[in-house]
């Protein structure tokens, strides 16, 4: 069988780009579904959807890839590929070691792997491919130290408003979503921060986290209420839609002694951008979090490098024992 792959990431495309393509999801796997039934998985993540097809040889990966991207143009223009074995297990083992995220060596891309490459209806020649990525990986990440839970996206904001802020006392963070993010921010939680979870439909899994974390849950309506009296707000929704837009915030501004730091990173996102021209309000989205994101991958460097290398010897001991055998 051959292994072909291509992707759209947040390396290769603009927040705005991915926007409009993740909204297309549907109708992307909807195409290789019908037009090749059963042979290809398809991963969506908030910074990456990527295609993994399998052929009977590469003429044929080349004819999928051109038949898609005479559907999809907007998706292809912006899009990497991948041909052949050893390339797409190249990639899949950076992927799940974490060197192709935004924040390098993050755990929680493993995690999203392994769930996604676990499903029963997932095919099986994939499935054991991806089961030896998952299993080489684990052991890179510890050689390397990049299995470490510290490395994720709620640490990391908690910091940065901290240092921001500029001090160390107790803050109110609301969390919009009940989802991986959402997730983090409870199990992550800082001493001096109190949570309370929105939820838009999963009222159940918001009062989950609220008793994991020792906060509180609310429905969606009382969102407006509770931005009076926060001091950040981090907003992960799966909505296809802005769920606030600029509007939405001149009640709460008006009522606010102080700046309210407002974290999007749901792609699509969920805040209107503009509502980052209004005064008091701290409006950050994944792009405008790239500065962060690199210097900590900076402070990592050494770790990643050396993981980068354990791939390479990966790669190269698998594609030498296939060619002996």
């Amino acid at each position: 069988m051959y292994f072909y792959l291509t992707g759209v990431d947040y390396k290769s495309a603009s927040l705005s780009v991915r926007e409009n393509i993740y909204r297309k999801r549907g109708n992307i796997a909807d195409f290789w579904v019908s037009a090749h039934p059963g042979r290809i998985e398809a991963l969506f993540t908030c910074n990456r959807i990527e295609i993994y097809g399998l052929a009977e040889c590469p003429e044929e990966a080349f004819s999928c890839i051109s038949e898609f991207s005479r559907a999809f143009p907007d998706f292809s223009r912006r899009a990497y590929f991948k041909y052949g074995k050893d390339e797409v297990f190249r990639h899949g083992l950076r992927l799940s070691c974490g060197l192709e995220s935004q924040l390098h060596g993050e755990l929680q891309i493993l995690n999203q792997l392994e769930a996604w490459s676990g499903k029963e209806s997932f095919n099986l020649a994939l499935k054991n491919f991806w089961q030896e990525i998952i299993f080489l990986s684990k052991k890179i990440r510890i050689e390397a130290s990049l299995n470490t839970h510290d490395d994720n996206i709620a640490l990391l904001i908690y910091y940065d408003f901290i240092n921001r802020r500029g001090s160390l006392g107790p803050f109110k963070v609301i969390v919009a979503g009940t989802g991986k993010i959402a997730e983090l921010f409870a199990r992550y939680r800082m001493p001096q921060a109190s949570l309370s979870f929105v939820a838009h439909k999963n009222y159940v899994k918001a009062e989950s986290l609220a008793r994991a974390s020792g906060g509180k849950a609310y429905t969606f309506k009382y969102l407006a209420g509770l931005l009076l009296d926060a001091d950040i707000f981090i907003s992960a929704t799966s909505s296809p839609h802005y769920i606030l837009e600029k509007n939405h915030f001149k009640d709460v501004v008006s009522k606010r002694a102080r700046e309210l730091y407002v974290y999007d990173l749901a792609v699509p996102r969920d805040i209107e951008p503009d509502a980052a021209r209004m005064k008091g309000i701290l409006l950050n989205n994944l792009e405008d979090l790239n500065g962060l994101f690199r210097r900590c991958n900076i402070e990592k460097k050494d770790r990643t490098s050396f993981a980068s290398d354990l791939i390479e010897n990966a790669v190269r001991e698998r594609s030498e024992a296939v060619y002996v055998g």
